[in-house]
């Protein structure tokens, strides 16, 4: 597993101006220490599309029915074997960790552990209802701890 992502509403937060009575949107950051389309890339987008078809946020096909992350990959599992970090998309405070799940490569033939799909990750609280989910971090990399304040650019852990 040699990606992380962040939930819709980070995603939202990048795409959208809020609706009336929502949240006011944030400013998120590239959670990923690599250069976007150099070493690294998106590989898949949110599901926008509410029926059983798929639909990323530019009506396209990056993505798959129910995708709930942004997915940034690098571009190798060897690559993935380095010390790139994950980083947090803005201030907040830890509201979950996880960490000392197995690395493993997940595939249509191989299957994540049910209710563990994120394997090693943390979630990052920003306030005003906005939260970030970062997920598939090597196992042992997890540096922060829950009730921790982070700020923007701060490591949270490794690429798994």
């Amino acid at each position: 597993m040699y990606r992380t992502f962040l939930t819709t509403a980070a995603l939202s937060a990048l795409a959208c101006a809020p609706l009336p009575g929502a949240a006011p949107a944030i400013e998120l950051s590239l959670p990923v220490a690599c250069a976007l389309g150099k070493t690294c890339f998106i590989q898949n987008y949110v599901d926008v599309d509410a029926t059983p078809n798929a639909q990323d946020y530019l009506c396209g096909a990056a993505t798959y029915n129910g995708h709930k992350g942004t997915d940034f990959r690098v571009l190798s599992a060897r690559t993935a074997q380095r010390d790139i970090a994950v980083l947090a998309a803005a201030d907040g405070v830890v509201k979950g960790r996880r960490d000392g799940m197995g690395d493993r490569l997940i595939s249509r033939t191989v299957q994540a552990p049910k209710g563990k799909e994120c394997g090693n990750g943390v979630v990052v609280d920003h306030g005003g209802g906005w939260e970030t989910q970062y997920c598939h971090f090597r196992k042992g990399s997890v540096i922060v701890g829950r009730g921790q304040r982070v700020r923007r650019g701060d490591r949270l852990g490794a690429i798994g």
